[in-house]
């Protein structure tokens, strides 16, 4: 009991602390909100080894993978992702022109503070597997148990949009970030379906890539 209640707590400390780091993103010079992926991946294993969590209780799993990833629900929710990211990228363009290719891709290398798409091509699925545990196994996954799942899944969708926020033009950066709510949201989706990280972060990372590969075969490196 005391193991679960200090799994608790340590799970409201880090939730208000994913939240206020989220925040200070509106000031991006700060360059705080990263560390909220941090907090979200720490605090998931702690929680997961303080409560016993394992096996098919856990939310990040390897066991039944290869099932779910055969599954046609997860391949089409999968490419309506991929597709939403690359709809976002054409309409960005329309709206924008090529500040938006400048935007989404610099926004991407930001994360790995390098300047090189090979690296950023390698290091992709360690972001979006980071990112997963952070903001679905563990902010949603293991929100407050009152509180129903879509409610915590647009406000953590919020949030993790936020995250994205950057030093650019306001309407740019709000179209930008209102796709990133969008594409939260479907990855919410697919694990609350699944209830499994694993599956939500080869969604994620495919849809990057798709993102990404089609700014460069269509636009070129910018």
């Amino acid at each position: 009991m005391d193991r679960e209640r200090t799994a608790a707590r340590l799970s409201r400390i880090s939730r208000g602390a994913m939240i206020v780091l989220s925040l200070t993103q509106l000031v991006p010079s700060l360059q705080l909100a990263g560390n909220a992926v941090w907090v979200g991946l720490a605090s998931f294993f702690l929680v997961e080894g303080l409560t016993g969590t394992s096996g098919s209780d856990s939310g990040l799993r390897f066991r039944g993978l290869g099932r779910e990833l055969k599954e046609s629900t997860f391949w089409r929710q999968t490419a309506l992702l991929a597709g939403v990211q690359i709809l976002n990228v054409i309409v960005g363009v329309l709206l924008f022109g090529s500040s938006y290719v400048d935007y989404d891709l610099g926004r991407a290398l930001d994360v790995i503070h390098s300047d090189s798409l090979l690296k950023l091509l390698a290091l992709m699925p360690l972001s979006a597997w980071g990112e997963e545990i952070a903001w679905r196994g563990f902010f949603l996954g293991k929100r407050p148990e009152q509180i129903p799942f879509w409610p915590w899944a647009v406000f953590s969708s919020l949030l993790f949009a936020m995250g994205h926020v950057s030093q650019h033009a306001v309407a740019l950066v709000l179209f930008g970030t209102s796709g990133n709510f969008i594409c939260s949201l479907l990855l919410c989706r697919i694990y609350q379906q699944r209830e499994n990280c694993m599956t939500s972060t080869i969604a994620h990372l495919l849809g990057n890539y798709a993102e990404i590969l089609f700014i460069l075969l269509v636009f070129g490196q910018a």
